[in-house]
């Protein structure tokens, strides 16, 4: 049986803590090879996948998105879905342009993601736009895989491509329901026998589900930044809210993720300084133990040196957002909040709050309702994000769970 690699090009709007700004006009492109059956010798095929671009444009009329795709010479084009925003029916004519003018590049083939799912299934909220859609899709050429599987074919090369719809049930944030291997097959039937299996699922909760079922590849989308890996080695402290210290236990307890845990004093007494101190000590040992590397004093101080520039950035950048329309959504308090805890002390994060500095002057001034949010956003909460998202009306110029301290650090 030949095999040979099949180039795979991932590309996706990504929204991430400490690079939501400048990701919101750039986008990233990933390259991966694979041992794929069924190629003669010497002989590549090319699949270019997108996914999650909501609506977003990367350039007028997508025109830099579009280039780049051309470029990769693809083959064929998967769409793993989210193309659009189901509380914004602007995005369907962004998303809409772009996919019909994928078909001239190569055959493209999509899938349906939570967005395009929730719009089919609620119609006494959405009424017939998603028919609206996907029609159009397939005025447009486009093959749009509704639980369906359908055969690309290129040469001696063959592939199945799957379009799976799971229930709205597993994209809850809490309670998510299991996916059993049967769920799949009543929807979309058993794998194929023959050929490159490939499924589109969009979200990659459920992988061992997929692997179960059968399939060779499998292209997910829906978590915006990525997974998460677990770490090596954790640490937190007594300052974080009440639950954190009983995810840190269970990580260890069922991954096997040792951590420190730094039991900070409420007082700053001598004596009290003492005693945190001494753990501080007893970590940097632990530390150096654990990676095999010195604990470099000089680039603690330094990292602290940039956390007090940057909050003082930051807390301009609040003052500016008080006078200036700046264009986002609820859960970008989030991911600033999560820039502030994971990435201060960094040149990089510091850099883009600096730019956005610039970037907020360059738009109008703001005349609507200004808030300060206190302690959690509850960013899944459909109403509060309709208020807020990209709203002229009201704007939150700052949330305390962002900016934890003001006080200067001592280096």
């Amino acid at each position: 049986m030949w095999k040979k690699p099949l180039a795979l090009l991932g590309t996706s709007a990504l929204i991430c803590a400490g690079e939501m700004a400048r990701e919101l006009s750039t986008f990233r492109v990933r390259r991966y090879r694979m041992e794929v059956p069924g190629l003669e010798s010497g002989r590549e095929i090319r699949c270019l996948f997108l996914s999650d671009l909501h609506g977003k444009e990367y350039g007028k009329e997508n025109k830099k998105l579009l280039e780049q795709i051309e470029k990769e010479r693809p083959d064929f084009i998967l769409a793993g879905g989210d193309m659009l925003t189901r509380t914004q029916p602007e995005t369907d004519r962004t998303a809409l342009a772009l996919m019909r003018r994928l078909v001239s590049v190569a055959p493209v083939y999509a899938a349906n993601g939570n967005h395009e799912q929730k719009m089919k299934e609620n119609r006494e909220l959405y009424g017939d736009r998603y028919d609206r859609y996907r029609d159009a899709l397939k005025e447009g050429g486009i093959r749009v895989l509704e639980n369906e599987t359908c055969l690309f074919r290129k040469g001696s090369f063959q592939a199945s491509i799957t379009g799976l719809e799971i229930p709205l049930s597993c994209y809850r944030h809490f309670g998510r329901e299991e996916l059993q291997v049967e769920e799949i097959n009543k929807r979309v039937g058993e794998s194929p026998k023959k050929g490159y299996r490939i499924l589109m699922a969009h979200t990659p909760a459920y992988m061992d589900t997929y692997w179960e079922w059968g399939a060779d590849l499998v292209l997910s989308g829906h978590l915006h930044g990525g997974v998460v890996r677990l770490p090596h080695y954790a640490v937190t402290t007594s300052l974080s809210c009440d639950g954190n210290l009983n995810t840190f236990r269970y990580l260890e307890k069922k991954r096997g993720v040792p951590f420190t845990f730094l039991d900070v004093p409420y007082g700053d007494d001598e004596a009290s300084v003492e005693y945190l101190a001494g753990q501080l000590e007893e970590f940097t040992t632990e530390l150096e133990r654990r990676f095999g590397r010195r604990f470099e004093e000089d680039k603690l101080k330094e990292a602290l040196r940039i956390e007090n520039e940057t909050r003082k950035e930051l807390m301009r950048f609040f003052q500016l957002q008080s006078e200036y329309y700046y264009p986002g959504e609820l859960i970008s308090h989030l991911y600033m909040m999560m820039g502030m805890h994971l990435l201060i002390g960094t040149q990089e994060f510091l850099d883009l709050i600096r730019y956005m500095i610039e970037e907020i002057k360059t738009y109008p001034k703001y005349e609507g309702k200004k808030i300060l949010w206190v302690h959690l956003l509850p960013f899944y909460q459909e109403s509060l994000n309709q208020c807020f998202n990209r709203s002229q009306d009201y704007q939150i110029i700052a949330s305390d769970i962002i900016l934890d301290s003001v006080e200067e650090l001592d280096p």
